[in-house]
C-alpha cells in the first residue's frame, strides 16, 4: 500500500511519458455490434429506396475506431420539375465518425466528392448558378462536427465545406441549452390534441451562446461578378446598399454595425480578406420567436459584429506564459491554471495534454479542485488509474464536474485499484483525513458520524474512501442508525456485486469491521452511548 500511496504522490509532480491506450470493448461484442448495425443500416437504405433511387458500393463498419462509412452513393430523386431526370446526385461516400465507442453524443459526419447536377435544384436557384457558369455544385468535403452534453443539453456544431470554384466557408454555433420540447402535462387541456388528432409540432428551446460565420471567397467573385454588375451596378454598389438595409432595419441604433458591414463587405469583394459575421452576447441568448419579430430587439440581444478574421471564443494564451510553461520557468497560480486548461482543451494554445499536466502538477500536489479536474480530464479514456487519482481531488473540492469524473473513471476500474488510490489520497489529504474521521468518533454523536460515512462514500468534502465510509456507517448502525445500516448494507451490495473486480473488498470490509469494533470497544464508544 506504501507503493501505491508513492506512486499516486509521484503522478502529481511528474507527467506519463505517454498516454495509455483507450480502453477496447472486448472484440465479440464489437462483431455483434457491427452485424447488428450493418442490418439496420441496409434495413434503413431500402427505406429509403421507397421513396427515391438509391446505390451504394458499399458499407465499411469499424466500431472499435467509431468510424461508419457509406461508399460510392448515387440518387436519383423524382423532382417535379425535373422532367428530363437529369437530377442524379453523386457522393463519393458519407461518412460518421465518433472518438467515443457506442458514444453518438460527439462526432463528425461528412460528405466526401459530392456532385449535385444544377437539375437537383429549383428553377430560380437553378438559373442564378448557371448564369454564373457553374454546370453543377461540387463539394471536394463537406463536414458537420457536433458535441452534445446530455446533463446540460449544450449543443456545439460547426459546419464546413467549399463549393468548388465559388466559395469556402465555416458555420460555428453554440447553444447552452438546445431540445425541442413537446406539449405535455404542464399544457392545457384545451392545447393538446382531442383523440385521434394531429399531434402538435415541437417547439425548439434554444439558449445561444455564440455564433459565427465565415465566408472566402475561391473564384466566385469572378464568376459572379457580371451578374452583379447588370443588377446593382457592380461590386462598387453592395457596401453602401447593405449599410442602407441595415439603417433601414435598426435605425440609428444600428450604425457601429452598418459601418462594420459596409467595411467587412468592402474588403471581401476586394479580395482583401474573410468576410466574417459574429455574435457573441455577453450572457446565454433565448432564440424565442418573438424576438424574431422585432429586429431592434434581435439586434441588442445579439449585438453582432462584422470583420474580415474570427473571433476566437476563448482568448489566446500570452506568449511569454506559453513560453515559461515550455521552459518549465514559475509560473503564478492563475497563470499555471490558463496555461493548463489551454494546453489540455487545444483552445488558446496547441493541444498538450503531458505538458499541461507538467504545468498543473504544484497547483495538483496543492489540492486545487479545479486543476486536478483538468489533469484527470486530459487522460480522456486513457490511463484511468492516473486519471482516477485526479479526480479524488477534484471532488473532493468540490470542482464542477468533478463528481461525475470521478464516476465515469471508477466505472473503469477494478476494486483493488480504487482502493490503492483512495487509500493514498486518504493519506495525502491537507486537512488530515485520518484525524477527521477520529474526532467525528469521538463525539459520538451518531447524526455526525453518518455524516461522515456518507461524505466519505461520495468523495465530497472529504476524499472517497469506501473503507471509512463503511467503517463509520458499521459504527453508527451498532448504535441502533438505521440509515446508517441502509448505506453500510449498500456500499457491500455495491463493491461486491463487481464480479471479478470486486477482488479485495471481502478483505477490506474484514479490515473495516474490525477497526469498526475496536473503536467500540477500545476506543470507549459503547460506554458512551450507554451512558
Amino acid at each position: 500500500m506504501r507503493i501505491a500511496h508513492l506512486a499516486f504522490i509521484a503522478s502529481l509532480t511528474i507527467a506519463a511519458p505517454a498516454l495509455s491506450q483507450p480502453i477496447e470493448m472486448p472484440r465479440g461484442v464489437i462483431a455483434f455490434a457491427e452485424a447488428a448495425t450493418r442490418i439496420v443500416l441496409q434495413t434503413a437504405m431500402s427505406a429509403a429506396r421507397s421513396q427515391v433511387e438509391l446505390t451504394y458500393d458499399d458499407i465499411v463498419l469499424d466500431l472499435a475506431a467509431g468510424r461508419i462509412a457509406l461508399n460510392g452513393v448515387t440518387i436519383r430523386p423524382d423532382l417535379p420539375w425535373d422532367v428530363t431526370k437529369d437530377c442524379v446526385a453523386r457522393a463519393g461516400a458519407f461518412e460518421f465518425f465518433s472518438p467515443a465507442q457506442f458514444d453518438a453524443s460527439t462526432g463528425r459526419i461528412e460528405i466526401v466528392g459530392l456532385d449535385l447536377p444544377l437539375a437537383c435544384l429549383q428553377p430560380d436557384p437553378q438559373g442564378a448558378i448557371a448564369a454564373a457558369g457553374y454546370e453543377a455544385v461540387r463539394a471536394p468535403s463537406l463536414s458537420i462536427d457536433f458535441e452534445y452534453q446530455a446533463s446540460s443539453s449544450a449543443l456545439d456544431l460547426t459546419i464546413a465545406g467549399a463549393l468548388e470554384d465559388a466559395i469556402a466557408f465555416e458555420a460555428a454555433v453554440e447553444f447552452a441549452y438546445f431540445w425541442v420540447q413537446t406539449p405535455g402535462v404542464f399544457q392545457d387541456e384545451g392545447a393538446l390534441p382531442a383523440a385521434g388528432g394531429q399531434p402538435q409540432q415541437g417547439k425548439p428551446i434554444a439558449d445561444l451562446t455564440f455564433a459565427e460565420i465565415a465566408l472566402t471567397d475561391d473564384g466566385i467573385l469572378d464568376r459572379a461578378g457580371p451578374m452583379l454588375a447588370e443588377m446593382i451596378g457592380g461590386f462598387e454598389a453592395a457596401p453602401p446598399m447593405v449599410e442602407g438595409i441595415i439603417l433601414q432595419e435598426l435605425g440609428a441604433d444600428g450604425q457601429p454595425f452598418a459601418t462594420e458591414m459596409r467595411s467587412a463587405v468592402q474588403n471581401f469583394l476586394s479580395g482583401d480578406g474573410k468576410l466574417v459575421l459574429t455574435v457573441a452576447p455577453d450572457q446565454p441568448v433565448r432564440l424565442a420567436s418573438e424576438l424574431f419579430d422585432d429586429p431592434i430587439a434581435l439586434y441588442a440581444a445579439l449585438d453582432p459584429r462584422a470583420s474580415g478574421r474570427p473571433v476566437a471564443t476563448t482568448a489566446l494564451v500570452d506568449r511569454d506564459l506559453l513560453e515559461s510553461a515550455r521552459a518549465g520557468n514559475a509560473l503564478s497560480d492563475d497563470g499555471r491554471l490558463a496555461v493548463g486548461t489551454a494546453l489540455a482543451a487545444g483552445v488558446g494554445a496547441p493541444r498538450s495534454p503531458e505538458l499541461a499536466r507538467d504545468v498543473l502538477a504544484p497547483l495538483v500536489a496543492s489540492w486545487n479542485p479545479d486543476a486536478a479536474l483538468i489533469a484527470s480530464e486530459s487522460y480522456g479514456l486513457a490511463a484511468p488509474e492516473m486519471a482516477y487519482g485526479f479526480a479524488l481531488i477534484a471532488a473532493t473540492g468540490g470542482a464542477d464536474g468533478g463528481l461525475a469524473r470521478l464516476d465515469r473513471v471508477e466505472a473503469q476500474l477494478d476494486f483493488a485499484a480504487i482502493s490503492d488510490a483512495q487509500e493514498a489520497a486518504f493519506n495525502d489529504w491537507p486537512e488530515g483525513a485520518e484525524a477527521t474521521l477520529r474526532d467525528v468518533i469521538a463525539t459520538g454523536d451518531l447524526a455526525e458520524i453518518r455524516d461522515l460515512a456518507s461524505d466519505f462514500e461520495k468523495g465530497v468534502g472529504v476524499p472517497r474512501n469506501y473503507k471509512a465510509a463503511y467503517l463509520l456507517a458499521t459504527l453508527a448502525a451498532a448504535g441502533g442508525d438505521r440509515s446508517s445500516a441502509a448505506l453500510r448494507d449498500r456500499i457491500d451490495a455495491r463493491l461486491s456485486r463487481r464480479g471479478a473486480g470486486s477482488t479485495g473488498w471481502a478483505e477490506t470490509r474484514a479490515d473495516a469491521s474490525s477497526s469498526a469494533l475496536g473503536a467500540w470497544l477500545d476506543g470507549g464508544l459503547i460506554d458512551w452511548l450507554a451512558e
